[in-house]
């Protein structure tokens, strides 16, 4: 049986996540997503004690998270 591929828009198949060496360097791929077309979902913050990233989808709408942990 084959599965549906699964529309973006309305769910994930996957979330992938990136490691940033530091603060700045999150901030840098904010930056390079937005000049690349990507959509920031959750724009970088601080959350939980030592975490800060943030969440985009690419143009085709998968899903990646930055971090800096």
């Amino acid at each position: 049986m084959k599965g549906e591929i699964a529309d973006l828009k309305h769910g994930n198949e996957i979330v992938f996540t990136l490691s940033a060496d530091s603060k700045e360097e999150v901030n840098n791929w904010e930056d390079e997503v937005i000049k690349a077309g990507g959509t920031i979902i959750s724009p970088a913050e601080e959350f939980g004690n030592g975490y800060y990233g943030f969440v985009f989808t690419d143009p085709d709408g998968h899903k990646f998270n930055v971090f800096y942990m």
